[in-house]
């Protein structure tokens, strides 16, 4: 889908990701800024959720990153993951395990749903194990008793994780994520016992001039090797600029319903009295098609190396979902 600056979307999201996981600032802002003025506001939290979650749970800045995410604050979130490079983790295992067998008191009446088949005294054994856990800063111990029950019970452990303070924000990304349903537990854990500190405030101007000069970054052909994602073709940008017809991003959308554009055979398609308008507005300095090759190569046309191993290709796909 092509962004504000002619980009295409999921090269953008996986530079993004690439920038944040590699403490690339720069590149990290300037994507982010892309997908912001591109009006997709999902896809961009979706992709900052991502890398929060692929980032060790015993992260110093997590506290921030939680309130960050709580409060839905793309640009303090995006604050609290810059500068801190991280290899991706391995897909984490946990062996399945039957119910405690050890009965204890009940659970507070704050966790209603039960894993399922569970007796009161076996949700209450588990419980306050886990609470403990989390009392003595142990967010690990908790994921690894929470964990191994997982299967088929994620509704009632988010309802666990709320009884104990979670946030209802991350509990039910919790449940809809099956991919990265541990890896958020274990964030969500790590939450509850993160130590403050102080938030770091890195400025993003969002606005945006509408020229040529916020093409100043290029696409990573090593994010898009790492994210499974395939470089568009040069042949894209020829000619009369119809990839914003293509699959064009919220940004595009509301430019052609406003300016009524459509589509012909050799070129976009709007009224003569508002032609001169709508090039002076979102193509100021000039069309793709008068580009040069190292500019085009920014976005559309280069190459990208073998693909490579990635376990977590999965969760970066839904984030368009």
């Amino acid at each position: 889908m092509a962004t504000r600056h002619l980009y295409t979307q999921d090269c953008v999201a996986a530079t993004l990701l690439y920038a944040l996981q590699h403490g690339k600032t720069m590149l990290a802002i300037q994507t982010f800024k892309e997908l912001y003025v591109s009006e997709e506001p999902t896809l961009l939290w979706n992709i900052l959720s991502l890398a929060w979650f692929l980032s060790p749970p015993n992260h110093p800045e997590q506290q921030q990153r939680y309130k960050a995410f709580v409060a839905g604050d793309a640009n303090a979130f995006l604050s609290s993951l810059l500068d801190s490079a991280t290899e991706l983790p391995l897909l984490p295992s946990y062996d399945v395990l039957e119910p405690p067998t050890q009965e204890g008191r009940a659970p507070p009446a704050t966790w209603k749903r039960k894993p399922n088949g569970w007796t009161e005294g076996q949700a209450g054994a588990l419980y306050y194990a886990v609470k403990n856990a989390i009392e003595r800063g142990s967010w690990l111990r908790a994921s690894r008793l929470t964990v191994p029950f997982l299967d088929g019970n994620r509704l009632a452990f988010a309802e666990l994780l709320q009884s104990l303070g979670v946030a209802k924000k991350l509990t039910d990304t919790f449940c809809m994520n099956v991919p990265l349903s541990i890896r958020i537990l274990e964030h969500a854990f790590a939450s509850l016992v993160a130590k403050p500190t102080v938030s770091k405030s890195t400025f993003v101007d969002l606005t945006t001039d509408n020229t040529k000069s916020h093409r100043n970054w290029s696409v990573s052909p090593s994010a898009c090797a790492l994210w499974g994602v395939s470089a568009p073709p040069t042949t894209d940008l020829v000619g009369a600029p119809l990839l914003i017809m293509k699959e064009p991003t919220t940004f595009w959308k509301n430019a052609i319903r406003d300016f009524g554009v459509t589509a012909s055979t050799t070129g976009l398609v709007i009224a003569e009295d508002r032609i001169e308008e709508f090039y002076d507005t979102y193509f100021p300095s000039d069309i793709p098609d008068e580009w040069s090759s190292e500019e085009r190569q920014k976005s559309h046309g280069f190459a990208v190396p073998a693909s490579l191993p990635n376990p977590w290709r999965t969760a970066f796909v839904l984030c368009w979902s």
